[in-house]
């Protein structure tokens, strides 16, 4: 009876693993393996870009129009910081994993810096990513050491790859909002409009998730498990607040996913996943760390 125990609690101690492996879409994992849904999709993220001088009140759109016009003005913006904190829960035969989230983008004259912190209730788990983008390159290296949500990333080495290379494995680039696919096709229902009466607006988009909303977005939930298996998405929503100018200025992200992964000679096992984040977006006085960026432009010249 008491081996029976012990290979239960093996069992479990392998499904947790992985859980907290694949639960956070937020933090970078090394895996190198080739997923079975990888390539392209037709649809893109509609935007729409108007001079300054040519915007008109938010009323003046309808809801689709003040979502592309908000869209672009990120994407077409010079420099920008997003700072990420929140948590993800996993759910496995009963038994719940909880991670906490911290993360960090800069955008600034085309090149990007991404830091990607978690951290487990359990330990298991947490991990530390940053990657810098300048040109076609990207510079990575992981650490699972973190504490506190800061992670110690002394000795390790970096990896460095193309953007081509990075989008098969995360699927977007950081020059846009997020990675998931916002168009006509991919609405579950047109966004809603609602005036804070604070010269800022909140708009309630639900993308629908049978569409190709997270078809890239996928690819990077996968990595993050080190599974080659489409992670399936049950639900997806965002709040985004803006100003009177279209400007983003936070994002509150519901996501629900399922995610399997095979253990071998424990066979396929799913865990049902719920993650809440808040993205809020700085726009004043941009920059990149003096010691980090110059580290790894020193790694991407050599």
């Amino acid at each position: 009876m008491k081996s029976k125990v012990k290979i239960i609690v093996i069992s479990v101690l392998f499904v947790i693993v992985g859980v907290f492996f694949g639960i956070i879409a937020h933090v970078n994992s090394a895996g190198a393996k080739t997923m079975d849904f990888s390539g392209d999709t037709d649809e893109t993220t509609d935007i729409i870009i108007i001079d300054e001088d040519e915007i008109e009140t938010i009323d003046s759109y309808t809801s689709k129009d003040v979502v592309k016009i908000s869209l672009g003005k990120v994407t077409t913006c010079n420099a920008f910081e997003v700072t990420t904190t929140g948590q993800s829960n996993a759910l496995t035969f009963g038994f719940t994993a909880n991670v906490k989230v911290s993360n960090h983008r800069i955008i600034k004259n085309n090149e990007a810096f991404i830091e990607c912190i978690s951290e487990s209730n359990i330990g298991i788990g947490t991990a530390g990513s940053q990657r810098f983008f300048s040109g076609d390159n990207v510079c990575i290296r992981n650490t699972k050491t973190v504490q506190d949500l800061k992670p110690d990333y002394t000795d390790k080495e970096t990896n460095v790859i193309n953007q081509e290379q990075y989008k098969e494995k995360y699927g977007w680039l950081p020059y846009q909002m997020n990675g998931y696919i916002i168009n006509d096709s991919t609405y579950l229902e047109d966004p809603t409009i609602f005036d804070n009466g604070n010269d800022t607006y909140r708009i309630n988009v639900k993308l629908d998730p049978t569409s190709d909303a997270a078809f890239y977005y996928k690819r990077e939930v996968a990595t993050n498990a080190e599974t080659t298996y489409e992670p399936i998405f049950k639900n997806i929503e965002m709040n985004i607040t803006i100003d009177s100018k279209f400007v983003i200025k936070e994002v509150k992200i519901h996501e629900e996913y399922q995610v399997t992964v095979d253990y071998g000679f424990l066979g396929k096992i799913t865990s049902d996943t719920t993650t809440e984040t808040v993205d809020t977006y700085n726009y004043d006085n941009v920059s990149f760390d003096a010691d980090l960026y110059n580290y790894y432009k020193g790694k991407l010249s050599a």
